[in-house]
Protein backbone atom coordinates (compact mmCIF):
# COMPACT_ATOMS: atom_id res chain seq x y z
CA UNK A 1 0.00 0.00 0.00
CA UNK A 2 1.58 3.38 -0.73
CA UNK A 3 2.05 5.28 2.37
CA UNK A 4 0.00 8.58 1.20
CA UNK A 5 -3.04 6.09 1.19
CA UNK A 6 -2.69 4.89 4.76
CA UNK A 7 -4.12 6.46 7.88
CA UNK A 8 -1.52 6.00 9.75
CA UNK A 9 0.47 8.42 7.61
CA UNK A 10 -1.24 11.17 8.41
CA UNK A 11 -2.56 13.12 12.03
CA UNK A 12 -5.97 12.02 11.98
CA UNK A 13 -7.29 11.16 14.79
CA UNK A 14 -10.05 9.99 17.21
CA UNK A 15 -10.54 13.45 19.01
CA UNK A 16 -13.82 11.83 20.65
CA UNK A 17 -12.32 8.45 21.46
CA UNK A 18 -14.07 8.14 24.89
CA UNK A 19 -17.36 8.99 23.66
CA UNK A 20 -20.29 6.78 22.00
CA UNK A 21 -20.49 8.27 18.28
CA UNK A 22 -23.91 9.32 18.92
CA UNK A 23 -22.28 11.27 21.91
CA UNK A 24 -20.37 13.02 19.55
CA UNK A 25 -21.67 16.66 19.15
CA UNK A 26 -21.73 17.17 14.89
CA UNK A 27 -21.88 14.99 12.22
CA UNK A 28 -18.22 15.84 10.83
CA UNK A 29 -16.26 14.81 13.91
CA UNK A 30 -18.42 11.70 13.64
CA UNK A 31 -17.85 10.73 10.81
CA UNK A 32 -13.84 11.14 11.35
CA UNK A 33 -14.07 9.15 14.47
CA UNK A 34 -15.73 6.21 12.79
CA UNK A 35 -13.12 6.13 10.04
CA UNK A 36 -10.96 5.54 12.85
CA UNK A 37 -12.76 3.16 14.61
CA UNK A 38 -13.17 1.51 11.32
CA UNK A 39 -9.00 1.80 10.72
CA UNK A 40 -9.48 -1.99 9.85
CA UNK A 41 -12.47 -2.34 7.75
CA UNK A 42 -11.01 -3.07 4.13
CA UNK A 43 -12.70 0.16 3.05
CA UNK A 44 -10.36 1.98 5.33
CA UNK A 45 -7.24 0.75 4.56
CA UNK A 46 -7.63 0.40 0.58
CA UNK A 47 -9.50 4.12 0.14
CA UNK A 48 -8.49 5.93 3.00
CA UNK A 49 -7.62 9.37 1.00
CA UNK A 50 -10.48 9.31 -1.05
CA UNK A 51 -12.73 8.75 2.48
CA UNK A 52 -10.95 11.37 3.94
CA UNK A 53 -10.67 13.81 1.02
CA UNK A 54 -14.65 13.60 0.97
CA UNK A 55 -14.41 14.34 4.74
CA UNK A 56 -12.73 17.64 3.70
CA UNK A 57 -16.04 18.53 0.99
CA UNK A 58 -17.83 18.36 3.88
CA UNK A 59 -15.46 21.00 6.01
CA UNK A 60 -15.88 23.20 3.09
CA UNK A 61 -19.33 23.07 2.75
CA UNK A 62 -19.59 23.81 6.44
CA UNK A 63 -17.34 26.66 6.13
CA UNK A 64 -20.07 28.42 3.85
CA UNK A 65 -22.93 27.24 6.42
CA UNK A 66 -21.59 29.41 8.68
CA UNK A 67 -20.46 31.99 6.46
CA UNK A 68 -24.65 31.85 5.58
CA UNK A 69 -25.26 32.15 9.27
CA UNK A 70 -22.85 35.04 9.79
CA UNK A 71 -24.28 37.35 7.26
CA UNK A 72 -27.96 36.52 8.49
CA UNK A 73 -27.02 37.73 11.55
CA UNK A 74 -25.21 40.92 10.54
CA UNK A 75 -28.61 41.26 8.47
CA UNK A 76 -30.74 41.16 12.02
CA UNK A 77 -33.27 44.13 11.64
CA UNK A 78 -32.74 46.08 8.41
CA UNK A 79 -34.49 48.24 5.97
CA UNK A 80 -34.31 46.59 2.54
CA UNK A 81 -31.06 45.39 2.99
CA UNK A 82 -30.80 42.28 0.37
CA UNK A 83 -28.99 45.07 -2.12
CA UNK A 84 -25.62 44.59 -0.38
CA UNK A 85 -25.81 41.05 1.74
CA UNK A 86 -28.45 38.84 -0.15
CA UNK A 87 -26.18 38.65 -3.40
CA UNK A 88 -22.94 37.60 -0.26
CA UNK A 89 -25.66 34.90 0.85
CA UNK A 90 -26.71 33.98 -2.79
CA UNK A 91 -22.73 33.52 -4.03
CA UNK A 92 -22.15 31.38 -0.20
CA UNK A 93 -25.29 28.95 -1.72
CA UNK A 94 -23.61 28.48 -4.97
CA UNK A 95 -20.25 27.90 -3.40
CA UNK A 96 -21.76 25.48 -0.83
CA UNK A 97 -23.93 23.54 -3.57
CA UNK A 98 -20.89 23.16 -5.83
CA UNK A 99 -19.13 21.38 -2.82
CA UNK A 100 -22.48 19.26 -1.89
CA UNK A 101 -22.05 18.43 -5.80
CA UNK A 102 -18.53 17.06 -5.20
CA UNK A 103 -20.26 14.88 -2.21
CA UNK A 104 -23.14 13.88 -4.36
CA UNK A 105 -20.61 12.07 -6.52
CA UNK A 106 -18.29 11.02 -3.89
CA UNK A 107 -21.49 9.00 -2.53
CA UNK A 108 -22.75 7.66 -5.96
CA UNK A 109 -19.34 6.67 -7.03
CA UNK A 110 -18.53 2.85 -8.46
CA UNK A 111 -17.05 2.39 -4.84
CA UNK A 112 -19.14 3.53 -2.58
CA UNK A 113 -22.59 3.19 -4.32
CA UNK A 114 -22.55 -0.90 -4.16
CA UNK A 115 -22.17 -0.74 -0.69
CA UNK A 116 -24.90 2.07 0.36
CA UNK A 117 -27.09 1.13 -2.47
CA UNK A 118 -29.39 3.55 -3.80
CA UNK A 119 -28.45 7.55 -2.67
CA UNK A 120 -31.95 9.20 -2.71
CA UNK A 121 -33.17 6.60 -0.33
CA UNK A 122 -30.17 7.40 2.05
CA UNK A 123 -29.57 10.98 1.34
CA UNK A 124 -32.69 12.57 0.11
CA UNK A 125 -31.82 16.23 0.94
CA UNK A 126 -28.03 15.68 -0.76
CA UNK A 127 -30.01 14.90 -3.95
CA UNK A 128 -32.63 17.77 -3.81
CA UNK A 129 -29.45 19.95 -3.67
CA UNK A 130 -27.88 18.52 -6.72
CA UNK A 131 -30.56 19.25 -8.84
CA UNK A 132 -29.45 22.72 -7.98
CA UNK A 133 -25.94 22.16 -8.30
CA UNK A 134 -26.84 20.21 -11.91
CA UNK A 135 -29.22 23.20 -13.10
CA UNK A 136 -27.60 26.51 -11.96
CA UNK A 137 -24.36 26.16 -9.63
CA UNK A 138 -22.13 23.97 -11.47
CA UNK A 139 -23.04 25.56 -14.87
CA UNK A 140 -26.68 27.51 -16.08
CA UNK A 141 -28.76 25.12 -18.11
CA UNK A 142 -29.44 28.45 -20.00
CA UNK A 143 -25.99 28.51 -20.95
CA UNK A 144 -25.12 24.73 -22.06
CA UNK A 145 -29.28 22.95 -22.09
CA UNK A 146 -29.78 19.23 -21.74
CA UNK A 147 -32.32 17.65 -24.04
CA UNK A 148 -34.58 17.77 -21.18
CA UNK A 149 -34.28 21.69 -20.31
CA UNK A 150 -36.66 23.40 -22.64
CA UNK A 151 -36.47 26.86 -23.10
CA UNK A 152 -39.30 27.55 -20.18
CA UNK A 153 -36.88 25.20 -17.83
CA UNK A 154 -33.59 26.89 -18.68
CA UNK A 155 -35.55 30.30 -17.63
CA UNK A 156 -36.69 29.13 -14.78
CA UNK A 157 -33.29 27.17 -13.96
CA UNK A 158 -31.58 30.67 -14.23
CA UNK A 159 -33.64 32.49 -11.85
CA UNK A 160 -32.87 29.80 -9.35
CA UNK A 161 -30.86 31.34 -6.77
CA UNK A 162 -30.39 34.70 -7.22
CA UNK A 163 -32.54 37.96 -6.62
CA UNK A 164 -34.19 38.29 -10.16
CA UNK A 165 -37.13 35.81 -8.98
CA UNK A 166 -36.17 32.37 -7.25
CA UNK A 167 -35.11 33.10 -4.10
CA UNK A 168 -37.26 34.90 -1.12
CA UNK A 169 -36.74 34.65 3.02
CA UNK A 170 -39.27 32.26 3.93
CA UNK A 171 -40.07 32.07 7.95
CA UNK A 172 -38.55 29.45 10.14
CA UNK A 173 -41.25 27.18 12.08
CA UNK A 174 -42.78 29.00 14.90
CA UNK A 175 -42.47 32.60 12.80
CA UNK A 176 -45.32 34.39 11.90
CA UNK A 177 -44.99 36.44 8.69
CA UNK A 178 -43.92 39.74 9.03
CA UNK A 179 -46.60 42.16 7.60
CA UNK A 180 -44.10 45.13 7.91
CA UNK A 181 -40.92 44.17 5.05
CA UNK A 182 -39.34 47.17 6.20
CA UNK A 183 -38.77 45.87 9.63
CA UNK A 184 -38.37 41.76 9.15
CA UNK A 185 -36.14 40.03 11.65
CA UNK A 186 -34.31 38.41 9.27
CA UNK A 187 -32.47 35.69 12.08
CA UNK A 188 -36.56 34.66 11.96
CA UNK A 189 -35.97 33.96 8.69
CA UNK A 190 -34.87 31.21 5.97
CA UNK A 191 -33.01 32.41 3.00
CA UNK A 192 -34.94 30.15 0.15
CA UNK A 193 -33.75 28.96 -3.67
CA UNK A 194 -36.97 27.49 -5.42
CA UNK A 195 -36.03 25.42 -8.95
CA UNK A 196 -38.84 23.46 -11.01
CA UNK A 197 -37.92 20.28 -12.19
CA UNK A 198 -38.08 18.89 -15.48
CA UNK A 199 -41.83 17.79 -15.81
CA UNK A 200 -42.28 21.48 -15.31
CA UNK A 201 -44.62 20.50 -11.76
CA UNK A 202 -42.79 19.81 -9.22
CA UNK A 203 -40.93 22.46 -7.33
CA UNK A 204 -37.49 21.80 -5.44
CA UNK A 205 -36.75 24.63 -2.13
CA UNK A 206 -33.27 24.58 -1.09
CA UNK A 207 -31.80 26.80 2.05
CA UNK A 208 -28.08 26.26 3.25
CA UNK A 209 -28.86 27.51 6.70
CA UNK A 210 -31.97 24.97 6.88
CA UNK A 211 -30.58 21.80 4.86
CA UNK A 212 -26.75 21.89 6.09
CA UNK A 213 -28.04 20.19 9.39
CA UNK A 214 -29.95 17.25 7.20
CA UNK A 215 -27.25 16.81 4.57
CA UNK A 216 -24.77 16.29 7.06
CA UNK A 217 -26.61 14.03 9.01
CA UNK A 218 -27.12 12.10 5.67
CA UNK A 219 -23.14 12.18 4.92
CA UNK A 220 -23.04 10.62 8.06
CA UNK A 221 -25.45 7.80 7.13
CA UNK A 222 -23.45 7.23 4.33
CA UNK A 223 -19.88 6.44 5.85
CA UNK A 224 -21.86 4.11 8.12
CA UNK A 225 -23.63 2.36 5.69
CA UNK A 226 -20.13 2.16 3.65
CA UNK A 227 -18.47 1.04 6.52
CA UNK A 228 -20.43 -1.64 7.77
Amino acid sequence: MAFWNSIDSYQFHDRYSKFDLAEIPDDISRIQSLIVRKKQHELVASNFYTLAGALEILKGMRYHFQNVLKLTAELGIEVFPENRITELIEHESIAYLNRAGQFYHFSTSDLITPLIGKIKEIAPTLCDANVFRNKHAAHRSIDKPRKEDTLYLQEQHAISLNKYGGAQWGPKPGTKPSENRLAMDYSQYYFISQVQLDDGKTVLFFSVERDHPKITSEAYAVYEAALQ
